[in-house]
């Protein structure tokens, strides 16, 4: 990342800088939800002008991204590098309350609504290591050969997630 002389214009909102001023134009509609670009199609809208663009080759069948282990093609970039993941098997997403892994972010997102409700991070034992977000991966700051393979002691972090997450 530059200095502030490469980067002169900030978000008020989060302190994010940008070389361009169009850039922080485009950011800010990060956090108002503004979506000023509506495809004539099909009425969805975008925050950036590109990103319609490319919506719009979907409804012409347009799909310049091919992957390489299979027939599949994409309209986005972003969905074929998901795609990969799949003849992979990486899944960088990781849910800090059960440890189930996913191929995207929203993924993620969706999941965690399903322990939303559940207080599990006061039920956390503060012993245990958190989550950090780190590079745009969901990280553990332990290993999983740290983990232990036992049967979960009473208290533990394994063991306060079976009692509160639904299992069979």
């Amino acid at each position: 990342m530059g200095n502030c002389q490469d980067r002169p214009h900030r978000c008020n909102i989060c302190a994010k800088t940008f070389a361009k001023k169009q850039h922080l134009n485009a950011h800010r509609r990060t956090h108002t939800e503004e979506r000023p670009y509506t495809c004539n199609q099909c009425g969805r809208s975008f925050r950036q002008n590109s990103t319609l663009t490319t919506h719009l080759w979907s409804h012409a069948g347009h799909k310049p991204f091919h992957c390489s282990c299979c027939p599949k093609s994409f309209s986005r970039k972003t969905d074929l590098v998901a795609h990969m993941r799949r003849h992979t098997g990486e899944r960088p997403y990781e849910c800090p309350y059960c440890w189930d892994r996913f191929i995207r972010k929203k993924s993620l997102q969706r999941h965690l609504q399903k322990h939303s409700g559940e207080n599990l991070r006061a039920a956390w034992p503060p012993s245990y290591p958190r989550m950090k977000q780190s590079e745009g991966l969901v990280e553990r700051n332990m290993k999983m050969e740290e983990l232990p393979t036992e049967e979960p002691t009473p208290g533990s972090p394994r063991e306060v997630l079976h009692v509160l997450l639904p299992h069979e």
